[in-house]
């Protein structure tokens, strides 16, 4: 037979070029298509989990960082909203007190009706001038009731004032007050007495 004479050389040639012609068996390719789909199916599932797990892990750690900033930092306390209520309620009324612009006219009506070069006059020289007054009649006023009887001339001079209503006779040095008034004796000279109460002085003959 002509299978017979062909060599065992020719037999493995022809075994393999009828292996590569022949087409695969469909259930085979579907199996060996299976076959390999399920490990690269499986493998790309489990590394989608362990990056959504890691994704996720991030996220939490971000969101609890970011609340415990907004909790120590920025979260609002209620002395700072305290402030800031007290602080509009004076502009609030601030506003509500400006007063509206009037005409020009009106103005200078104003104007004319004063001299405005003349200088107002100091609180202080009528705060002064007042004092003055009420000063000197105190002093006036009690020091009617006292009369000078002598001075005893020295390096420390002395003078001798009678109360006439007490009936009684100080003998006082500068700077003494006479009994339980308030006039002092200012100055001791030797034919006159200057006494003082506060920021007023008269003499005693």
């Amino acid at each position: 037979m002509a299978y017979d004479k062909i060599s065992p050389e020719e037999r493995l040639f022809k075994v393999i070029q009828g292996g590569k012609a022949a087409p695969p068996h469909k259930a085979a390719r579907r199996l060996g298509i299976r076959a390999l789909a399920l490990p690269v199916k499986f493998q790309i599932h489990e590394l989608d989990i362990k990056v959504v797990n890691m994704a996720l892990s991030f996220i939490l750690i971000f969101l609890a960082i970011a609340v415990a900033y907004y909790a120590i930092y920025a979260s609002p306390s209620v002395a700072k909203i305290t402030e800031v209520a007290s602080a509009v309620k004076p502009l609030l009324a601030k506003k509500a007190d400006i007063e509206n612009f009037k005409p020009m006219p009106y103005y200078l009506m104003e104007i004319d009706k004063r001299n405005i070069f003349q200088p107002a006059p100091k609180l202080n020289e009528k705060v002064i001038s007042s004092r003055e007054r009420t000063s000197m009649e105190e002093l006036q006023e009690i020091s009617g009731d006292f009369k000078l009887q002598g001075i005893s001339w020295g390096k420390m001079p002395k003078v001798m004032i009678k109360s006439e209503k007490e009936d009684k006779i100080y003998f006082l040095k500068e700077g003494q007050m006479i009994g339980a008034t308030n006039i002092k004796v200012e100055k001791i000279f030797n034919n006159k007495v200057i006494v003082s109460c506060e920021d007023a002085q008269m003499e005693l003959l």
